[in-house]
């Protein structure tokens, strides 16, 4: 137990306490290279075999989030698409997808936060189906929140 005099009457006692470097994994290890984080949304597509039957975004996870976060999507059709996020107040401050030709199924696309400040942010989808003449388009708007 460590015990910390901060002054009277105030003591504060700690159990369980250990050094940083007694922690195996906090302790710096040069076989093991540093995670980096791509410059650029990684797009993890096709995670399903079953074809959606209509346009949905879900929301994104984890979130809250720091720095990373997952936004999955279900394209009926093969689509021109749109992700951008925006601010609160409607300023959009990354763009992940920028008219990006996918196909049906369900896709997903990581969102590194980490150039942004702690806040609530929207994720918007734009998608118009390509495979057809019917011009069918989908935009939703959902919420999340980056907490550093």
């Amino acid at each position: 137990m460590d015990t910390i005099k901060l002054g009277y009457p105030f003591r504060l006692a700690l159990k369980g306490v250990q050094q940083l470097s007694e922690v195996s994994y906090l302790r710096y290890d040069p076989k093991v290279p540093p995670r980096t984080t791509p410059k650029y949304p990684t797009i993890l597509a096709g995670t399903d075999n079953v074809s959606p039957t209509i346009f949905s975004i879900a929301q994104n996870y984890p979130n809250p989030f720091n720095p990373i976060t997952t936004i999955s999507f279900n394209l009926p059709v093969d689509a021109l698409v749109t992700l951008r996020i925006y601010n609160t107040l409607g300023q959009e401050v990354a763009t992940l997808l920028n008219q990006e030709k996918l196909e049906m199924g369900e896709q997903e696309i990581e969102f590194n936060g980490s150039q942004l400040s702690s806040g609530v942010y929207f994720y918007q989808l734009e998608a118009r189906d390509i495979s057809t003449n019917s011009g069918q388009s989908f935009i939703k708007t959902k919420k999340l929140i980056l907490m550093k």
